[in-house]
């Protein structure tokens, strides 16, 4: 399953076989398999057609969570399916993103930094209320309502919007190069997490958050330096030999 990404395929094995977190990199192999027939498919159609099929997608991921709510089913945050529906959802956005330039009232309102960092705000608001209220705790993919039109109108702003302190920082770099990594090792780290904390004898929040925190950023760190970067460097020096 790992060598195929076929994890996301049978998600009741993320406990027995293998690290559940890999079911994202099943998900993205699966786009990326999709992805070049179906831009050769989006760019012959219509603006108003884009934009059709982009609501459709929306309407998919926005009602499966309700009949995964009424009927009690399993959870579907790792289904390929969807998260498909969700590429494509980025997609049909990259594709109109000339329609989006050409129109002054969503350029004056909403592709500017402040409201990109109003609506991070929202989203993070929203969420952190519904979880504090126990909404969707089981169901994370009823999230999407507030997420999905957050995303949509993040992702243009942040493809127009200059931010130059941030794209130079090398902090903000390196950080994005250790992200995923970051992502992983959190899934090893809770249960040590769990013991230490309770050894320790923290209780604040506050506490729990930094030491968790700096944990996963250590590990990933570590991993980064001692593993990708040089398997990085060893498949582009492969890859200069074979071109050579």
């Amino acid at each position: 399953m790992e060598l195929l990404g076929l994890q996301s395929i049978y998600p009741n094995t993320f406990s027995l076989v293998h690290n559940g977190g890999t079911w994202f990199i099943s998900c993205i192999l699966i786009c990326y398999i999709v992805f070049p027939f179906a831009v050769g498919q989006i760019k012959q159609i219509q603006t108003m057609t884009k934009i059709l099929l982009m609501l459709f997608c929306v309407g998919i991921l926005l009602y499966s969570p309700i009949v995964v709510w009424k009927l009690e089913l399993g959870s579907i945050y790792s289904n390929p399916y969807f998260r498909l529906m969700e590429f494509l959802v980025g997609m049909l956005l990259a594709a109109l993103m000339p329609v989006v330039r050409e129109n002054k009232i969503i350029c004056k309102f909403l592709l500017k930094k402040i409201s990109i960092v109003f609506e991070c705000i929202a989203a993070i608001c929203v969420i952190t209320v519904a979880s504090k209220l126990e909404i969707g705790s089981q169901n994370y993919m009823l999230y999407s309502w507030i997420l999905l039109p957050t995303f949509i109108l993040i992702l243009p702003a942040l493809a127009i919007v200059e931010w130059k302190k941030i794209e130079n920082s090398r902090i903000i770099l390196y950080l994005s190069e250790i992200s995923y990594t970051f992502f992983l090792v959190q899934l090893f780290l809770w249960p040590i997490m769990t013991v230490l904390v309770r050894s320790l004898g923290i209780q604040a929040g506050i506490a729990k958050i930094f030491s968790s925190f700096l944990s996963c950023f250590l590990l990933a760190a570590l991993i980064h330096e001692l593993i990708e970067k040089p398997f990085k460097k060893r498949i582009l020096h492969i890859y200069l030999i074979r071109k050579d």
